[in-house]
């Protein structure tokens, strides 16, 4: 690990000795001599991942009794989903496949930076929006079958997706007209906001961009976490007063099938948050933070989407049921 440690330092030394600048990606320096490992690991993770979102995005879309408003977040869950495994593990395996790790330039980060976060924020007020339809059909069954609808769903999801693209797109946009004059580097294969900001010829003028980062990323997980909460602690005190009747079981089992969801969504976004956030001068634990980092590239853009259509597929009698019937279709035409 010593001797990793110092040959990252070496070509990070050199490269900025030939006046090179933009972010150095560690992630891929660190991970060459593991390249053959990572893609073991890392081929049948995103074949599981492609094949299982697929089968039930085109489950639910193809059969009209699987078109609820339950079903619709669980289809742009898998949808987004799958955006992302295709975009994430096509740039790592173009990345392996090239094996010249060269610093990229500022505006390639941005362009990464942003298609990361419109990402995540769409994934987050996804599985928000999720808590607050099983805390409506749970809570408030009548209004819930009144009240909402498919149309009203997809209103609310467009309005996610407005959302999810304006919102890095004014962190964006304060560097616009700059330019870079510093090499930085990232613990990561990704471009992270730290270094993006390290590498402005202003320092001053990366004050606001880190402030800003900051406090929407404070809101909008504080805002979520407080969401889910509120949503979920309704969902277990109406379970209690339900006198453990087969609704209050069904209840439980469709708030565990979510919750579940959410745990392994939010675990790894925090590990991915927290490790993506984390700045360290010392060349040891610099070395130790690109490994943690890398392991959480990999299993925040994999793990939640492999197991997501994995558990509403087994869970969900609907979703079993429509799975099985457009597998079976399939086998019947010959396809």
């Amino acid at each position: 690990m010593e001797r990793s440690s110092n040959n990252s330092s070496s070509q990070f030394n050199t490269l900025n000795a030939t006046s090179f600048t933009g972010v150095l990606l560690w992630g891929f320096i660190h991970a060459r001599s593991k390249t053959h490992i990572i893609l073991i690991f890392l081929t049948p993770l995103f074949l599981l991942g492609l094949l299982s979102n697929l089968i039930l995005t085109l489950s639910i879309c193809s059969q009209k009794a699987l078109r609820t408003p339950k079903n619709i977040l669980i289809c742009q869950l898998s949808v987004v989903d799958l955006g992302g495994l295709v975009a994430t593990n096509s740039y790592l395996f173009a990345m392996f496949a090239r094996d010249t790790f060269r610093p990229i330039t500022l505006p390639t980060c941005l362009i990464q930076y942003y298609a990361l976060n419109a990402h995540s924020n769409l994934l987050i007020c996804t599985v928000t929006a999720m808590a607050i339809d099983r805390y409506c059909f749970i809570c408030q069954p009548f209004h819930y079958e009144r009240k909402i609808t498919n149309r009203l769903m997809i209103k609310i999801l467009s309005i996610s997706w407005v959302f999810a693209a304006v919102y890095p797109m004014i962190y964006v946009l304060t560097f616009v007209g700059q330019k870079s004059c510093q090499l930085a580097h990232s613990c990561s294969f990704f471009c992270t906001p730290s270094s993006l900001e390290d590498i402005l010829c202003s320092k001053d003028l990366s004050v606001y961009p880190k402030v800003y980062r900051l406090a929407i990323m404070a809101l909008h997980l504080i805002g979520s976490f407080s969401l889910v909460g509120f949503s979920y602690n309704k969902i277990l005190k109406v379970s209690k007063t339900m006198n453990h009747c087969n609704c209050s079981r069904e209840s439980l089992t469709t708030a565990a099938t979510h919750g579940l969801v959410l745990a392994i969504f939010y675990v790894t976004l925090v590990f991915f948050i927290v490790t993506g956030s984390l700045e360290v001068k010392d060349p040891f634990k610099e070395n130790l933070l690109s490994i943690l980092r890398a392991i959480s590239d990999l299993v925040y853009f994999n793990v939640p989407s492999i197991f997501n259509p994995i558990i509403y597929g087994l869970r969900n009698k609907d979703i079993r049921a429509g799975v099985i019937k457009l597998l079976r279709l399939q086998h019947i035409l010959g396809v």
